[in-house]
């Protein structure tokens, strides 16, 4: 049983396309997990159901729960099983409502009239899924759970770098340049500039929380004093410093799309 490590992200230039990547992927039975985003071209966010993860906390939650129950006896197995199912099948709750607000953002995301794909499956399957998205012009960026958003988004702008000039080392005569290193440039081009608006919302989203955690906090302060005062200062400086944290990170990773951008055009004029 595959264990679901990654969250690929396909970015389409309309919902019709990415409803023909999603085919795609049925017809070799790889659409488990995956579902479609999108928003109208009126702005206004289309519907869909948050697909349920494999009850995997169930079942190790009952194995475990019984194991341990069993050591003392028959009501203890019955107790241990009942509380490995319920703490198994509150785990797998949780999991589906963490993929019901990425989701969400991801939808929020979206410019108009644009769709993305997003697929919760092991890396193996994440892999032939991108191949199958690739011919419909797809961009694929890739989460994995656990790992700090800054350190994905460095390693998408990082692979976008390294495409974008391995296409432009590519041409060694711009004016006989086939149709499809121009097609590899435009690809290599829109993938740069997925990962640059996904570095630059993250930037403005997480500036929007920290003004919001701080004020709710220097709310907190004004009305205590003492030790609890204290308390509260340092919590404020932990926030701040984790929100510095992450804004240099994802101003590195901003900066260096812009620039790679910048030089693209440059080059190619």
């Amino acid at each position: 049983m595959a264990v679901v490590n990654e969250v690929l992200i396909s970015f389409f230039d309309s919902k019709q396309t990415a409803l023909a990547g999603l085919a795609s992927v049925e017809k070799i039975g790889r659409d488990r997990g995956s579902v479609l985003v999108s928003r109208e071209s009126d702005g206004s966010r289309s519907g869909y159901e948050t697909p349920a993860p494999l009850p995997v906390g169930a079942v190790v939650g009952l194995g475990l729960g019984g194991i341990l129950g069993s050591g003392a006896g028959e009501t203890g197995l019955v107790v241990g099983l009942f509380f490995g199912l319920y703490l198994g099948l509150f785990l797998d709750v949780w999991r589906r409502l963490g993929r019901g607000g990425l989701l969400y953002e991801i939808e929020g995301g979206l410019p108009p009239g644009q769709a993305a794909v997003v697929s919760f499956v092991s890396s193996w399957s994440a892999a032939t899924i991108e191949r199958r998205f690739a011919p419909l012009g797809a961009v694929a960026v890739h989460r994995f759970p656990g790992t700090p958003i800054e350190q994905d988004v460095a390693r998408e702008v990082a692979e976008a770098l390294t495409e974008v000039y391995r296409v432009l080392g590519a041409e060694k005569d711009p004016p006989q340049v086939s149709v499809s290193e121009h097609v590899l440039r435009a690809a290599a081009l829109r993938r740069l500039r997925t990962t640059e608006a996904i570095a630059d919302r993250l930037l403005r989203q997480e500036r929007a929380q920290f003004e919001f955690d701080v004020e709710i906090l220097w709310g907190e302060l004004a009305e205590v004093d003492g030790w609890r005062a204290t308390r509260i200062k340092r919590r404020i400086s932990r926030v701040r410093a984790s929100y510095e944290r992450l804004r240099n990170a994802l101003e590195i990773s901003l900066g260096r799309a812009r620039a790679a951008e910048t030089f693209v055009q440059f080059v190619t004029l």
